[in-house]
């Protein structure tokens, strides 16, 4: 019974850590995705300018 208990208990920290990292990746995904439109943006103004 003990050790069913600590298998479970392991089972739960991994879904936690996978939960955790699926987090953290969606953060920094989020990151990049707002600094490249940032850049796009930034980009497309430059050529604005230099167009006129």
């Amino acid at each position: 019974m003990n050790r069913a208990q600590d298998s479970t208990r392991l089972a739960r920290l991994d879904l936690n850590l996978v939960r955790v990292s699926q987090s953290t990746v969606s953060q920094a995904l989020a990151r990049l995705r707002d600094e490249a439109a940032r850049r796009i943006i930034s980009g497309a103004g430059l050529l604005s300018l230099a167009a006129e």
